[in-house]
């Protein structure tokens, strides 16, 4: 083997080389590339997800404060209702104790009326 023949050998390996690097090369930028594609990807799917979870608590929240709203009027209701009911059964009282007093008044004009003389 002459040098050559050696020296071609040699290019021709190199060239080669440089054929496998280069083709290396474009299959890391493919496959980084599709890496990089597949990561925003999800990303985005995962951007739409938690927008969908946001409003789905938002909508909750949204009832949650009106079935407050809801609870509190009736609650305020039941507590007038009940406060009416209060001063009516207050003003009934007042009836009650006001006769009993009318009729304690006429059981001692009666007692004083029918009761002995204390010097007979």
């Amino acid at each position: 083997m002459s040098d050559i023949d050696y020296e071609a050998a040699t290019l021709a390996i190199r060239e080669w080389t440089l054929w496998v690097a280069a083709a290396s090369l474009a299959v890391s930028a493919v496959v980084g590339g599709l890496q990089c594609f597949l990561i925003w990807r999800g990303l985005v799917i995962m951007r739409r997800a938690a927008d969908a979870r946001d409003r789905v608590l938002e909508n909750q929240r949204r009832e949650s404060d009106q079935r407050h709203a809801e609870a509190m009027r009736a609650s305020a209701e039941r507590h007038a209702e009940n406060m009416a009911a209060l001063g009516a059964q207050s003003r009934a009282l007042d009836a009650l104790i006001e006769g009993n007093r009318a009729q304690t008044a006429s059981l001692e004009t009666l007692i004083e009326r029918t009761a002995p003389e204390a010097g007979r």
